[in-house]
């Protein structure tokens, strides 16, 4: 990364910046029964990538509530002089919402990314995401108790780890450039 000094108002947007060649190729290569990709024409307006929902079950000290577990990318366009540029990974959300009715809530794990200089792993980013519900299980003191509980409980499950495994191929796949996959076909 180039080093120089920052004028006050500079307006600084660092590494995570994907091409829409590369949100295409994820678009391209992302099974449609496993995740929802939305954008607009190449350069315009917002990408969003929405994972298909992941069943976890949530042992409470009353009762076992299901929830629907989704990751959202939200990607924003950057007028950039490069096509190299073109969009930046704005957040990261993770949204688990009980598949009961009685609840009406649910919760959200929010990060804002666009001024982070780098990835952070999955499990980075749930530890640091912001928290933000209202939704409270019957069987907990507080809701401190009741958090502390579900994320125990979260970070041990198989959802954790599907939801873990596409966040890592969707950054894979960005990556991945074409010349590289073709030299592996093709040796010379």
């Amino acid at each position: 990364m180039e080093c120089r000094l920052l004028k006050p108002k500079d307006n600084v947007l660092l590494v995570l910046k994907f091409s829409a060649k590369q949100l295409d190729r994820v678009e391209r290569q992302l099974d449609p029964a496993v995740a929802h990709f939305k954008h607009t024409r190449a350069g315009l307006g917002l990408a969003h990538l929405e994972t298909e929902p992941v069943l976890f079950a949530f042992k409470t000290p009353v009762t076992e509530i299901q929830l629907s577990v989704t990751l959202n990318f939200n990607f924003r366009f950057v007028t950039a002089g490069s096509d190299e540029a073109d969009y930046l990974l704005h957040d990261l959300n993770l949204r688990c919402e009980p598949l009961e009715i009685e609840y009406d809530d649910y919760m959200t794990y929010w990060q804002r990314l666009e001024l982070e200089n780098r990835l952070p792993s999955f499990e980075g980013f749930f530890k640091k995401a912001h928290y933000n519900s209202d939704l409270a299980f019957a069987g907990y003191q507080s809701s401190q108790d009741f958090l502390k509980d579900f994320e125990q409980q979260f970070v041990t499950s198989n959802a954790f780890k599907q939801i873990e495994t596409l966040y890592n191929w969707v950054f894979k796949i960005m990556e991945e450039t074409p010349d590289r996959k073709k030299s592996r076909r093709n040796p010379s």
